[in-house]
């Protein structure tokens, strides 16, 4: 997969063209509370928008091919097979999920970087 362009440009031009802050704000912190691009928050409104408009045909019969969707489109980005890629909520949703289902036995360790 590659990108479809050239890549985009970085620094204060990106920050004004991409994201949604305030003039003159500089975001430090990206690990709490990140910053969503402009375009997944417009995608995000018009997929709203199509939910409220009909939304037992969204939940009962669309949801979930699109679930599957995704799934494949990430699946084939990162070289691995559909049924392999699990969405999750967050980073520690994904983490905690993982870690409990490991067979941990007394003496194992766990390295972290902090």
């Amino acid at each position: 997969m590659t990108y479809p362009g050239p890549p985009p440009p970085f620094g204060h031009l990106t920050r004004d063209l991409e994201f949604a802050f305030k003039p003159g704000f500089i975001n430090l912190n990206c690990g709490s509370f990140g910053a969503t691009p402009r375009k997944v928050t417009d995608y995000v409104r018009r997929v709203t928008e199509e939910i409220e408009q009909s939304p037992d045909f969204f939940h009962r019969l669309n949801y979930q091919e699109r679930v599957i969707e995704v799934r494949e489109k990430l699946a084939e980005h990162i070289g691995a097979e559909p049924q392999e890629v699990v969405l999750v909520a967050n980073a520690t949703t994904g983490v905690n999920a993982v870690l409990r289902n490991f067979a941990w036995e007394q003496g194992d360790t766990l390295v972290s970087c902090e």
